[in-house]
């Protein structure tokens, strides 16, 4: 019936996804702890999987969420963990179109449709780190200095960037053109954790407090 065929069709299309989502445990274990170290790019290999970014992902939210409840900031409406996964979400995609799109300007040696494959599994993999340092700074950071942060930074998410930049810098012939990929490269992954850190309170909470201050002056005016 046509039924029948219609959900056969369904889920011949969501079986489309299973082998982006078949991984063990050890697998991501073991490729979460290879982004946090720079090694030879003939010795690297690309995760092709999407289940572990997407945890890296959803529990950069989750971290996120957790650092503004230790701040003391509440959000009556609830609306915070939308601001959270649009900001983590937007800026994997965008992040991994950028580096995408700058490889092939600059004449990486690989195709489009893998360097848009590669910086978004693999620069998926390599925001653990801005887990690891925003988890951190949530617990032991203090609000008189920014050194923590700084170290944190410095050992986590440099080799990380390190990595991405190594492994594209291989497939690149010219020798400015490997230094301007890798400071792109450097400049987004070292700019989205300062970002977390310096902006992203900031923001949310001036966004919050504009939006709370137009809604009572329009109650009042009613």
């Amino acid at each position: 019936t046509r039924q029948v065929h219609d959900t056969f069709t369904s889920y011949g299309r969501v079986d489309i996804f299973r082998p982006y989502f078949n991984v063990v445990p050890k697998q991501v274990r073991s490729r979460l702890i290879q982004s946090l170290i720079p090694r030879k790019p003939s010795k690297m290999s690309v995760a092709t999987d999407l289940y572990g970014p997407l945890m890296i992902i959803l529990t950069l939210v989750a971290l996120l969420l957790l650092s503004m409840k230790s701040s003391g900031f509440v959000v009556k409406d609830g609306t915070l963990m939308g601001t959270a996964l649009l900001t983590c979400f937007g800026a994997w995609i965008v992040i991994s179109l950028i580096i995408s799109t700058v490889s092939y300007i600059l004449s990486t040696d690989v195709t489009s449709s893998f360097a848009i494959c590669f910086t978004k599994f693999f620069k998926g993999y390599s925001l653990f780190g801005h887990c690891i340092v925003i988890f951190l700074t949530t617990l032991f950071h203090s609000l008189h200095t920014h050194f923590l942060f700084y170290v944190l930074v410095l050992i986590f998410c440099v080799p990380s960037a390190a990595r991405v930049s190594l492994f594209l810098c291989s497939k690149t012939r010219d020798n400015m053109h490997k230094l301007a990929l890798m400071i792109v490269i450097t400049i987004l992954h070292i700019g989205f954790i300062c970002y977390l850190h310096f902006g992203f309170h900031t923001i949310v909470e001036g966004t919050f407090v504009v939006k709370e201050t137009i809604i009572e002056a329009f109650c009042f005016d009613v």
